[in-house]
C-alpha cells in the first residue's frame, strides 16, 4: 500500500515519489542526498539508480525513444501502457514544468504536489515512466 507523501521542497517532487515507493519518510530520502539542495533543483536518472540501488529495489525505465541500433526510434504507442504495479511517471505539468509522481498499475495517481489530482490526463505530458519492483 502507497501513504501519499507531499514534497517538503520547490524540486522535491521525486524526493517525495521515492519515499512513497521504498516505504522511508520524505526527510530519509532527503537526507540520502545531503549535498543536494532541493529548493534549486531535483534528482537526475543517476540520482534515482543509485538510491535504488542502495535500497535494494529494481527498476525498469522507459521513455518515449529508444536507441536501436544507433537509430533514434519512436516508442509506440506511447505512453505505453504501465507494467509494474507501482511506478514513477515523470510528465510535463500545464504550467509546463517537470514533475514526478507516483501511479499505481490500476491509474491511481499520488501527485506530491498536489494530492487532489486524480488521473493522468490532467497532466500535458508523460516524458517517462520507471517501473518499481520491491
Amino acid at each position: 500500500m502507497i501513504a501519499h507523501i507531499s514534497q517538503k521542497d520547490s524540486h522535491g517532487c521525486a524526493v517525495a515519489c521515492m519515499a512513497m515507493v521504498s516505504g522511508h519518510s520524505y526527510d530519509y530520502v532527503r537526507d540520502f542526498y545531503s549535498a543536494k539542495d532541493f529548493s534549486k533543483a531535483g534528482l537526475t536518472h543517476f540520482d534515482y539508480v543509485e538510491f535504488f540501488v542502495e535500497h535494494g529495489i529494481s527498476i525498469n525505465w522507459k521513455w518515449p525513444g529508444y536507441q536501436a541500433k544507433g537509430l533514434n526510434k519512436k516508442r509506440d504507442p506511447w505512453p505505453c501502457k504501465l507494467w509494474a504495479e507501482i511506478n514513477i511517471v515523470k510528465v510535463m505539468t500545464l504550467a509546463q514544468t517537470s514533475h514526478a509522481i507516483v501511479v499505481l498499475k490500476d491509474g491511481t495517481v499520488f501527485d506530491p504536489l498536489d494530492p487532489l489530482i486524480p488521473t493522468l490526463s490532467a497532466y500535458k505530458e508523460i516524458t517517462q515512466i520507471i517501473g518499481i519492483y520491491k
